[in-house]
């Protein structure tokens, strides 16, 4: 009987070891199971942080791409407001000289018929002295 004792504290023993051993073994794949859940988690969130990042980044790109875009719309808009502000000046500048050679003209004009009424008189005027001279000199010619 104390045998049959002994081999039933034994197994009871080798079942409680055992039952130890498992309970071990479930509890280090638990924590295994844990850490690997843990692990997975932080891969997930280092995943999400780096897609996240690189969103940022290329929305960042974009943004400055925007910014530029502008900015070059800004100097364009700006070199057509010069080239139309030059072409406006140009304009008047054409202007202004279309209107002082239409005057120059028109003083030239007046100047030339003052010339010829001039010219005229004078010639109208040497033509009378002319005729007196010869007067003069057919009743001298008479009176000879």
């Amino acid at each position: 009987r104390e045998r049959g004792k002994l081999a039933d504290i034994e197994a009871a023993k080798q079942r409680i070891k055992a039952q130890h051993e498992v309970a071990l073994f479930q509890l280090k794949q638990a924590s295994e199971s844990a850490t690997w859940k843990k692990q997975q988690r932080q891969l997930q969130l280092d995943e999400q942080a780096a897609l996240e990042k690189e969103v940022k980044e290329w929305e960042e790109k974009e943004k400055e791409k925007e910014r530029k875009r502008q900015r070059e719309k800004e100097i364009h808009r700006s070199e057509l407001d010069q080239v139309l502000a030059y072409k406006n000046t140009a304009i008047e500048r054409m202007k202004k000289q279309e209107v002082a050679e239409d005057e120059e003209r028109k003083i030239f004009a007046d100047a030339k018929k003052n010339m010829m009424k001039l010219r005229k008189a004078k010639e109208a005027e040497i033509f009378q002295e002319l005729q007196e001279h010869q007067q003069k000199m057919n009743t001298q010619l008479r009176n000879l």
